[in-house]
């Protein structure tokens, strides 16, 4: 807005030449585009109004002001201090002389609040700063139209949606200004939520704020009233952008807490009519939400959610996000599964999301998953949809694809297949070629009847499958059928000795024109070709061929091939590299045993012991487990090599984690890392030949590595290593029971161990000692330890007296309740409190088992005065679980797997499966790591508060 002024209503300011100067100086350096120059003119007026807070400049000189420092988007350059100051002499000056000064306050208006009238236009970017310091003025002085106040609102609003934090919270202070102005005019606008305005700002300065622990009690108190008002549709924007701040919150609880707020009282609808769709799918796309360690989504109130929603609707939207793995396979749980027909479109683009999943085990349930809710849908596609789904939803390097039966029967009725089946498509038979001869079959029984010109790729892929499988009587017509129409005589194929001819005839039999066409059958050929002719690995010299240009032409089933052959090989390979490049081959896909026992028999024989010994690392390295195939292939595993598989594996973190112990909770998966330790472990229980030798290795590692006593971090790379080296003691030593070492006891007496460290280190001790001598020995030495190591002696012996029901007499009942009776009145508390309870549950055991102790009854009743506050500190104390644990688990690997469970162990390190041999003792179990977990946050939600308040004390 351009102020037309005249000389009658200008205010001159105290010094009229200089402002006149100063205008002059300004519009030159404007005109001519000289940033510096007018830079230095503006630094000019700055010191000036910076030196004299009451120097008043002219009108036509603020006016410019405002025009090149306030209103000109383009000028970058202008610092905030320029803005302050103008603002303010615009303030003073407008007090002083009302008429002119009107004139500027609308001119900064027009600015800030008037390009709201084009809700097009972006908001000027120093609208907030202009607000926040002239609000009172524009409320006061302008005309109290409710159009202006509707304006400065929607300023409001969005600055309030502004990703800078500065922006928002700006808008808060200038709405606190607001509503503490009591502007009559501005009433109609507020009226719809006025009782809740207060409550409404606190939140979103509470948000701003990082103070979730502030922000939960309101949203409790305040968020139902706030949603109830929603009718009102000047109050409906208001909570969008509340509702729309809360579901991008990085405070892990309150988005929790939003979430299950809007499941539970919001349909599709609803957000739709808040406009929230978008921010919400944001939201529930966080794979953080869906971690059955710590947080997960309720399903039912996803159901209830969901079952409030029109299917056809909520299917719509959600094909539209791009889904993480985890997020999209548990709202697939959570759909009901009668499910009405969907559109086709929607259907493929869900099987689009679901194909586009990064993670393939969470994939492939959600692979699964679509069959099951869709099914009805799916059987009424026509073929030609019916394979659009297909190749929208399967990866061919997946194989998941097992729809045969459908896609056989889709095949057979089919009226036109002409038109219904693309068969030019190659990816589309690669998948539906896989393993079904009933598609086939149908396949053939279709098309047989249509040209050449017709085939297109089926024609290869048909005649390769039933040349594999030409020893099934099913197959002898389509044999036929490529004999009469293409020519291919099976005894002709049989006949070639040279692997190019044969190659060359096929493509010329089959009318390949295209170098796909070409590429495939050069590569389908070498696997038939191997497969047929060779038996030995000589064979190869007879007919010239290189096997490393075979394994480079053929697929995986000529590796394999060719690996078999080299296992039983009768002489030494001329070329070495052939083990590296079968050995790379494993390495992509470690399945494939067959390779390995090829390249780990073939070096056993032939080559040097230091040279076979690294060929077997490799493969061991690469390995998913210790295969027995793997293991007969030698004379004996290396001990080094027996240790690094027991301790293998690298641990999951983050995302990873998250998603694997979803899959173990929900599908009950068993983690690959795992399962390899878990493989070494079963061939050191059965073959206990190199059992003891391994036992002592692992637990001189322990006493060894660590014996710096060194405190480590929960989880951390030295937490992992200790987690499977005492879970592989306590399962092996399950099975040779008759293995003992010093080192054991030198073990459980370290310092600085983590909980479930310690836990499995007290029940090995107890179920090793050889006798209840061994046992009284170590506890004479009881005061000469640290209170932390006799706690550990001391919850070994309640261990050994709870579990070792035949060594237990009375004199050595005796005698261990004399041992243990000192340390129950020591100064150390937790060592007094912890041997008391110890002895009290001992005293129970000892009456249970008729052992009638001297002075026991007088014991009890003293014991029985601190009971109930012992019982309510202790109860957290996962020791006195141990003995029933170990009561309930004859394999050391199920006890070793209950410890790491109850004590929140990270999922990827033990075998959650086990644990289902005892529902009762889970259960028990699962209720204690829930208390162990709440009252782990107890504790940093005390210290985090702790460390508020003394920063506001320092303050």
């Amino acid at each position: 807005m351009n102020i037309e002024l005249t000389e009658a209503g200008m205010e001159n300011g105290e010094n009229t030449e200089m402002d006149n100067m100063l205008c002059d100086l300004i519009d030159i350096h404007a005109d001519k585009g000289n940033e510096q120059a007018l830079r230095r003119v503006l630094d000019a007026i700055y010191k000036l109004l910076n030196g004299k807070q009451t120097l008043q400049l002219s009108t036509k000189l603020l006016d410019k002001l405002i025009s090149i420092i306030v209103a000109d988007e383009a000028n970058e350059y202008i610092d905030a201090k320029y803005i302050d100051k103008v603002l303010d002499a615009v303030q003073l000056h407008a007090r002083q002389f009302p008429w002119p000064g009107l004139l500027l306050l609308r001119k900064l208006s027009a600015v800030s609040i008037s390009s709201m009238e084009q809700p097009k236009l972006q908001l000027h970017p120093h609208a907030a700063q202009i607000l926040q310091r002239l609000l009172e003025d524009f409320v006061r002085e302008l005309e109290p139209e409710d159009a202006y106040c509707l304006q400065l609102l929607q300023v409001i609003q969005q600055l309030l949606q502004s990703e800078l934090q500065c922006d928002r919270s700006t808008a808060c202070a200038i709405f606190k200004k607001l509503l503490a102005l009591q502007s009559p005019q501005m009433q109609p606008l507020l009226q719809c939520g006025a009782k809740h305005w207060t409550a409404y700002i606190a939140l979103l300065e509470q948000l701003e704020q990082a103070a979730p622990q502030l922000v939960l009690p309101m949203l409790s108190a305040h968020l139902n009233s706030f949603m109830r008002a929603k009718q009102c549709a000047a109050w409906l924007n208001w909570l969008r952008i509340l509702l729309a701040r809360l579901l991008a919150t990085t405070h892990a609880r309150v988005l929790h807490w939003t979430l299950e707020f809007l499941l539970l009282h919001c349909s599709l609808a609803d957000l739709y009519e808040l406009q929230l769709l978008p921010e919400f799918l944001a939201a529930i796309n966080q794979t953080t939400l869906y971690d059955v360690e710590n947080y997960l989504l309720p399903e039912l109130l996803v159901q209830t959610f969901i079952q409030s929603s029109h299917n056809a609707q909520l299917l719509e939207a959600l094909v539209l996000m791009s889904w993480q793995s985890l997020p999209l396979l548990h709202w697939l749980r959570c759909l009901q599964r009668k499910q009405v027909f969907v559109h086709t479109s929607v259907l493929l683009q869900l099987a689009a999301c679901i194909r586009g999943m990064p993670h393939e085990n969470l994939r492939y349930e959600a692979h699964q998953r679509i069959f099951e809710l869709y099914d009805l849908t799916i059987n009424n596609l026509s073929l030609a949809d019916y394979l659009a789904f297909i190749k929208a939803l399967c990866n061919k390097q997946d194989n998941f694809f097992k729809d045969y039966k459908r896609l056989a029967h889709k095949i057979d009725t089919c009226s036109n297949i002409a038109e219904q089946l693309n068969v030019h498509d190659y990816d589309l038979f690669a998948l539906i070629y896989a393993k079904d001869i009933d598609v086939v079959l149908t396949l053939y029984k279709q098309l047989s009847g249509l040209a050449k010109w017709q085939h297109g790729c089926w024609r290869l892929y048909t005649f390769f499958y039933v040349l594999q499988q030409q020893q099934d009587a099913r197959c002898i017509d389509i044999l036929d059928y490529f004999q009469l129409e293409y020519g291919l005589h099976i005894e002709l194929l049989i006949y070639y000795a040279n692997l190019q001819d044969l190659q060359a005839f096929i493509i010329e039999k089959l009318h390949c024109n295209t170098e796909q066409e070409k590429l495939f059958v050069m590569h389908k050929s070498v696997d038939w070709f191997i497969s047929v002719k060779f038996k030995h690995w000589s064979q190869l010299a007879e007919y010239e061929l290189q096997p490393l240009e075979l394994i480079e032409q053929g697929s995986m089933l000529t590796a394999i091939h060719l690996a078999t052959l080299l296992k039983d090989a009768q002489q030494q390979l001329q070329n070495e590299r052939i083990l590296q490049s079968l050995l790379t081959i494993y390495k992509q896909a470690p399945e494939q045993i067959a390779i390995a026992v090829g390249i780990v028999k073939y070096a056993s024989v032939y080559l040097a012991d230091f040279e076979s010994e690294q060929i077997l690392a490799e493969v061991l390295e690469a390995s998913q487990s210790l295969y027995p195939a793997l293991v007969n292939c030698v004379q004996q595993v290396p001990i080094t090599l027996l240790i690094r598989g027991l301790l293998s594996g690298n641990a999951l973190h983050a995302e990873k984690r998250i998603e694997y112990a979803y899959l173990v909770e929900q599908y009950n998966y068993y983690y690959t890392s795992c399962r390899r330790r878990d493989s070494y472990i079963k061939f050191l229980t059965e073959d206990k030949s190199q059992a003891f030798e391994v036992l002592d290795e692992l637990l001189c590692l322990n006493n060894e590595q660590f014996d710096m006593q060194a405190a480590y971090a929960e989880n951390s790379q030295e937490h992992r290593i200790k987690l499977r080296l005492w879970r592989a003691l306590l399962a092996i030593t399950s099975k040779c029971t008759a293995y003992w070492s010093a080192g054991l006891c030198l073990a459980v007496l370290s310092l600085n161990e983590l909980e479930n460290i310690k836990y499995m280190q007290e029940c090995l001790l107890a179920r090793c000692l050889p006798s209840m001598e061994c046992l009284i020995k170590y506890l004479k030495q009881l005061p000469e330890l640290e209170p932390s190591q006799r706690i550990s002696l001391i919850s070994v012996a309640y261990i050994y007296a709870i579990t070792s029901v035949t060594e237990l007499t009375l004199d050595s009942a005796q005698l261990l309740l004399h041992l243990l009776l000192p340390q129950s009145m020591q100064q150390h508390e937790q060592l007094r409190n912890f041997t008391q309870i110890i002895l009290y549950k001992l005293l129970l055991h000892f009456q249970d088992n008729n052992l009638k102790l001297t002075d026991a009854a007088c014991l009890l009743q003293t014991l029985e005065l601190n009971l109930p506050q012992l019982q309510l500190e202790y109860r957290h104390e996962a020791r006195l679980l141990l003995p029933r644990i170990c009561l309930h688990c004859a394999e050391g690997l199920q006890l070793a797997d209950y410890i790491l469970y109850m004590t929140n162990a990270p999922c990827d390190e033990y075998l959650l499966d086990s644990l289902r041999r005892s529902l009762k003792l889970k259960a028990r179990l699962t209720k204690f790591r829930s208390e162990l977990r709440d009252k782990s946050f107890l504790q940093q939600r005390a210290s985090s508060a702790s460390s508020l308040r003394l920063k506001v004390k320092e303050k």
